[in-house]
């Protein structure tokens, strides 16, 4: 039976699994699964940097669509799996909020700006509504990317910040209307490019 390695090579998704164990004994039988088919993809099993007490690792290569109850079934026989899930790693980037508790700390986060995160560049600017410049907005973050994940990018930077966010790629439009085309126009400078609800958000005047 072939199993595809590095479909991405081929064009095709590939998505990334989390699986947690209730105990690092079977964290460390799951680690020997690397090379071991699922869906038909060979998979890459590796310890989550981020599970303090070794009970969870990360599995690459699954194909893209996988149902998280196979990805759990698939690793029951290493033990009793807590929690298992599957996200996609390829995908439209998403966009985030980061605050730090100092401006010298958000200048600090500015100067990684061109930063390779996962295979993606990102991009940083300052959140149009930080009066103290210490809340940044950045861009082109891998979809699959949870805050935890980005708050850890920033740690390992040596810049912990207070606050971080990440947004879906999906997006809606909406109607303001206003009783002064002034008001409208004031609305555009101060509200485009800002975030609502962790988004990006573009306001314009509609012609």
């Amino acid at each position: 039976k072939r199993a595809r390695i590095d479909p991405a090579g081929g064009g095709a998704e590939t998505a990334i699994g989390e699986v947690r164990f209730v105990d690092a004994m079977a964290t460390q039988k799951a680690l020997q699964m690397t090379g071991s088919v699922l869906g038909g993809y060979a998979i890459t099993v590796e310890p989550d940097a981020r599970s303090k007490d070794g009970t969870k690792v990360t599995v690459r290569n699954l194909p893209d669509g996988l149902d998280w109850h196979k990805l759990k079934d698939h690793f029951g026989q290493c033990g009793f799996v807590k929690y298992a899930d599957v996200k996609t790693a390829n995908g439209t980037p998403v966009s985030g909020v980061v605050r730090f508790a100092t401006t010298e700390l958000a200048q600090s986060a500015m100067e990684l700006n061109g930063t390779v995160l996962e295979g993606h560049e990102i991009a940083f600017k300052v959140h149009p509504g930080s009066k103290d410049q210490t809340k940044l907005q950045v861009f082109n973050i891998p979809s699959h990317l949870e805050w935890q994940e980005l708050k850890d990018f920033f740690v390992q930077k040596g810049i912990t910040p207070v606050f971080c966010e990440t947004c879906s790629s999906e997006s809606t439009g909406a109607e303001v209307r206003y009783d002064d085309p002034q008001h409208a126009q004031d609305a555009v400078n101060a509200l485009d490019g800002g975030i609502l609800g962790g988004a990006e958000i573009r306001v314009a005047v509609d012609q």
